[in-house]
C-alpha cells in the first residue's frame, strides 16, 4: 500500500496531505491541510449522492480559507463515495457516523488537539451525531436537513421531473414501492439501498447534539434574513448559542452543470465563525 502524499509550502510552512486511511470497510480517502504549529482543526463532513458533488467547491474554498487564519482543515469521502473503497451498498447513517470517527482519530494522530465540525445537508446529521460525545464542540451547518425520508422524497421529485422533461412519462409508482419492488432506487444516477433508508428513520438533528452548552452556526442558502428558522428555534429552546446566517444562494441539489458554484459570502462568515469559537475562544 502506498503512502500519504505529503506537500511543505516553502513560503507559508502549510503542510498539505493526501491519504487513504484504513477502517473495516475499505479505506477512506483524506484532504488535510495544516499551517505551521496549528492545534485547532475544522472537520467538513460532507453529504451524499447528488448533494456530495453539489457542494464540493465550496467545501474546498472553506478548507483553503481556514488555512489562511491559521487553522487546520480535513475533508474525506465516505466509505462507498467518491474516492474512497467500498460498496455504496453497505452505507447507512452507522457506517458515515463510523467514517467520521475514524478520520477523528487521524487527525489527532497528526498532533490537532481542537476541533470543530460543519456538516453539510444529510452530513450536517453525521456532523451533530459526532459531537454529542465531544462536549462544547463547535457544530457549523450548512443547509441542514432535518428530515432524511423527506430528502429521499426530494430527490424522487427531481428524478420525475428530470424524466418529464425529456419527454418521458416519470415512475408510476411511489419511491417506496420502487424500492420494495426492485431492491434499489435509482436517484437521478445515483443508487440509493434499503439499508441506507432504514438507518436514518429515527435519526432526530436535534436530539442527536447531546447536552448543551454548544455554540451552532446554521446557515440557510435561501430564504428571508431574519426569518425565524424551526431549525435555530428548536436548538435555541434546547439550551444551545445559536447564530443564524442566510447565505441567499440559490440550488438546485440534485441537477448539476459544469458552472462553478456560487458562494456568495458563505466562505468568508462561515469562516469568521470557526475562527472566533477555535481561536478567540481557545
Amino acid at each position: 500500500m502506498s503512502g500519504p502524499a505529503v506537500l511543505i509550502d516553502d513560503e507559508t510552512g502549510v503542510e498539505l496531505r493526501l491519504e487513504h486511511v484504513p477502517t473495516p470497510r475499505g479505506r477512506l480517502y483524506t484532504w488535510m491541510a495544516r499551517p505551521p504549529e496549528a492545534r485547532a482543526c475544522v472537520l467538513i463532513c460532507s453529504s451524499v449522492f447528488g448533494d456530495f458533488s453539489a457542494n464540493y467547491h465550496r467545501e474546498r474554498l472553506l478548507g483553503r480559507s481556514l488555512v489562511a487564519q491559521g487553522i487546520g482543515a480535513i475533508r474525506f469521502h465516505y466509505v462507498g463515495e467518491g474516492n474512497s473503497e467500498g460498496d455504496r451498498g453497505g452505507m447507512t447513517f452507522s457506517s458515515l457516523c463510523d467514517d467520521t470517527a475514524a478520520v477523528l482519530d487521524y487527525g489527532r494522530s497528526l498532533g490537532f488537539a481542537e476541533f470543530a465540525l460543519l456538516g453539510t445537508r444529510m452530513g450536517a446529521l453525521v456532523a451533530a451525531s459526532t459531537v454529542a460525545s465531544m462536549p462544547a464542540t463547535p457544530l457549523a451547518l450548512w443547509e441542514p436537513v432535518v428530515d432524511p425520508l423527506r430528502f429521499i422524497t426530494e430527490a424522487d421529485r427531481a428524478r420525475r421531473m428530470s424524466q418529464l422533461a425529456k419527454g418521458g412519462e416519470g415512475p408510476t409508482t411511489s419511491w417506496r414501492e420502487e424500492l420494495a419492488q426492485k431492491g434499489v432506487l435509482d436517484l437521478v444516477g445515483y443508487e440509493v439501498y434499503p439499508p441506507f433508508i432504514e438507518s436514518f428513520k429515527d435519526v432526530d438533528l436535534v436530539g442527536s447534539l447531546g447536552p448543551p452548552p454548544r455554540r451552532v452556526f446554521v446557515v440557510r442558502f435561501r430564504g428571508k434574513a431574519g426569518a425565524t428558522d424551526p431549525l435555530a428555534q428548536a436548538l435555541i429552546e434546547r439550551g444551545f448559542i445559536v447564530e443564524l446566517k442566510t447565505a441567499d444562494l440559490s440550488e438546485a441539489w440534485w441537477f448539476h452543470s459544469e458552472r462553478v458554484p456560487e458562494t456568495g459570502d458563505l466562505i468568508t462568515t462561515t469562516t469568521a465563525w470557526l475562527t472566533n469559537v477555535l481561536l478567540v475562544a481557545a
